[in-house]
């Protein structure tokens, strides 16, 4: 049975998946994260046989530069060596891809689930649209919550963390 395009994307969903699960926080893992997309990746058979490297470079958007593949081969390495490496990038972008898709739609589902909660320094004011009406704090949930205050959102970044007194 031949390996198809669509499992190899099945099996870069299942990988992802089960990294998120375990390390569902990017910024907290020490490395782990990255150390498990690198050892589920090597022993992948989309890595380890040849004629499945080729659907991973048929599938992919991140096929890997020439330069990229070229600075981690030996001078006499063999093409299919050569289309290994290039696969094993590739399949490490494209877990990563899905990795940061999953983190994104883990935050948003977070940020949404605190709309409408009391803020903490306005009593009687719920927080509307990412703030309080009152004050413009950003919401907040738990004993602390990293949150995009209105301005951080149009600019795409995380810089306001609120802690419970």
């Amino acid at each position: 049975m031949a390996d198809t395009i669509q499992e190899y994307w099945q099996t870069v969903k299942d990988i992802a998946e089960e990294i998120h699960e375990q390390y569902p926080d990017p910024d907290s893992d020490n490395g782990g994260r990255n150390e498990r997309v690198h050892e589920d990746v090597d022993g992948s058979r989309w890595i380890i046989y040849y004629s499945a490297n080729q659907v991973v470079l048929d599938a992919t958007n991140n096929e890997p530069d020439a330069g990229d593949i070229i600075g981690l081969v030996a001078p006499d390495s063999t093409w299919l060596h050569m289309r290994t490496i290039a696969a094993f990038l590739a399949m490490e972008a494209d877990i990563c891809d899905v990795l940061r898709g999953l983190d994104d739609a883990a935050e948003e589902a977070e940020l949404e689930a605190v709309v409408g909660e009391a803020c903490p320094n306005c009593p009687g004011f719920v927080c509307e649209d990412g703030k309080c009406p009152n004050c413009g704090r950003p919401e907040m949930g738990g004993d602390s919550w990293e949150v995009l205050c209105i301005e951080c959102q149009k600019g795409n970044q995380k810089s306001h963390v609120y802690k419970r007194g």
